[in-house]
């Protein structure tokens, strides 16, 4: 088990001047800290942001899906330990003790990511940074990873990509389109807010290649009581990519 600590990571705006700060949680993995001590010259290099469902219904970073792989990554032995030097789960703006206004198309939170990817570049020498991002989150997290060089990959677990979910982040939907970073999306079979069929679709005709899509097979958007079903395609898919 390693040990989790609460940050505040903070939003700057184009002339560096705090606009607000994000509540969040990382936790360091012990081998980074270790070769940290000493003064070893290549330092694990990854981190892993985990990004929470929607604001505006109650999402935030202890909803079941990024709490659970917060643990995974964090407590448990798995195949990546020795690339990552850390893992952080944060509220978007307006959520929790995060300050700023939480807006109903996400994207102002799209700031907030890239603020805790600047965080993590400079407090912790981060090279290579993989979003997962859940419903909302991912929505928000694929829409910018092709703005951030030092984002490898976006994984989309249950992308928000129904009618309803159109009205609202349909502004993401075009930056995912011309992603070029290797991504990974799981979805449901009776997923809440996406067709499964139309969605792999549209995977297929128009969301820029590399693309890796998996279809779970009893699932709806929650993924209550399954969340350890994630690691069994997130897991070879981040190991292709921590290279």
């Amino acid at each position: 088990m390693y040990e989790v600590e609460p940050i505040m990571i903070p939003v700057l705006d184009e002339k560096q001047k705090l606009l607000h700060e994000l509540e969040a949680e990382i936790a360091v993995l012990p081998n980074y800290l270790k070769k940290l001590q000493q003064n070893t010259p290549q330092l694990p290099s990854h981190a892993i942001i985990l990004t929470h469902p929607y604001s505006w219904l109650g999402g935030n970073m202890q909803n079941n899906v990024p709490e659970f792989l917060f643990e995974y990554f964090s407590q448990f032995k798995h195949p990546l330990q020795s690339k990552l030097a850390c893992i952080v789960k944060f509220n978007f703006r307006g959520v929790g003790n995060s300050g700023g206004w939480k807006s109903l198309t996400g994207w102002n939170e799209r700031e907030d990511v890239k603020a805790v990817v600047n965080f993590l570049v400079k407090t912790y020498h981060i090279q290579q940074v993989h979003i997962v991002g859940y419903s909302f989150g991912s929505a928000v997290a694929s829409g910018v990873a092709q703005d951030l060089d030092v984002v490898k990959s976006v994984t989309a677990i249950s992308y928000p990509k129904g009618m309803l979910a159109g009205i609202l982040f349909s502004s993401h939907y075009s930056s995912l389109l011309h992603c070029t970073k290797p991504k990974l999306f799981l979805l449901g079979d009776s997923d809440n807010f996406a067709s499964a069929s139309s969605f792999e679709k549209w995977l297929q005709d128009h969301v820029a290649q590399p693309t890796e899509f998996h279809l779970i097979e009893n699932l709806d958007h929650f993924w209550f009581g399954k969340e350890n079903l994630i690691p069994n395609y997130l897991i070879p898919f981040l190991q292709k990519q921590m290279t």
